[in-house]
């Protein structure tokens, strides 16, 4: 969906593994070009995004499209308990900012709900 994307621009998907929860390691990393499709299976441990900034001229943005997909049933052992997205700092101090930024969205995102109820 992004005709003439450049790999200074960054967004690129990260496929990441915390396997060791003090130590990721980065599996992979997709540049979002046109004609692209990405396909892997999101659960608990499918660590994924594009934690750096965008770096794009005036103008220009990174589309993307995700389709999921559910299925009724699910061993018990891969069943987590209600959570909201769990972001990890990949970034250094950059990346604890965001953290909590994305924290701090969600809890008003979650005060709203208890509002409307």
């Amino acid at each position: 969906m992004n005709k003439d994307w450049k790999d200074e621009y960054e967004g690129h998907l990260e496929l990441w593994d915390f396997t060791d929860k003090n130590n990721g390691k980065l599996l992979d990393r997709y540049a979002p070009l046109f004609n692209r499709c990405v396909i892997f299976e999101t659960n608990e441990i499918s660590y994924h995004g594009h934690p750096k900034p965008l770096k794009t001229p005036k103008g220009v943005s990174r589309k993307s499209l995700a389709a999921y997909y559910y299925t009724k049933t699910r061993n018990e052992n891969e069943i987590a308990p209600e959570h909201n997205t769990i972001y990890v700092n990949t970034e250094g101090i950059f990346g604890q900012i965001k953290r909590f930024q994305s924290g701090v969205i969600a809890f008003l995102e979650r005060i709203k709900i208890l509002k409307s109820k």
